[in-house]
């Protein structure tokens, strides 16, 4: 938990140096969020995508990394090892890794559609008119609002 933090406290700060300070980028994704929360006002559903969008990246985080770990452990076990054995073992580690993978992210994507559908329309359009006023916040005071 400690190595997420560190990833999330230093593009957070990579994030804020780039985009936390410049003028027009505010203005611009203030507008954006001012934009998307309109129709997702007029449309309550794009705000159900939106809402498990944000989460399936979140896990998605996840899975790279663990999947990511597979694969340097399979490549360092198939190059540091001799013979042909444990290349073939890689090879195939490699293999059942990209299926799992592939696997576990639909499986993750539709369950958190699943899960979506149960939030009430209203607590949808509550999530709609919060991000309209931190985006109006945004283009009218020329500041960040954001955490």
């Amino acid at each position: 938990m400690k190595m997420f933090a560190a990833f999330q406290w230093f593009f957070s700060k990579i994030f804020n140096f780039l985009f936390g300070k410049t003028g027009i980028f505010i203005y611009v994704f203030g507008w954006f969020l001012v934009i998307t929360a309109a129709i997702m006002l007029i449309n309550p559903e794009r705000a159900r995508k939106s809402m498990s969008g944000r989460g399936f990246g979140y896990i998605k985080f996840f899975l790279n990394i663990i999947a990511l770990f597979l694969v340097m452990f399979l490549l360092a076990f198939g190059f540091n090892t001799g013979g042909t054995w444990p290349k073939w073992a890689m090879l195939i580690g490699l293999i059942v890794v990209a299926v799992l993978y592939k696997f576990s992210l639909k499986r993750i994507a539709n369950l958190l559609g699943d899960l979506a559908q149960i939030v009430p329309v209203n607590y949808l359009k509550a999530y709609a008119l919060l991000q309209l006023v931190i985006g109006g916040l945004m283009v009218f005071l020329h500041k960040r609002i954001w955490f």
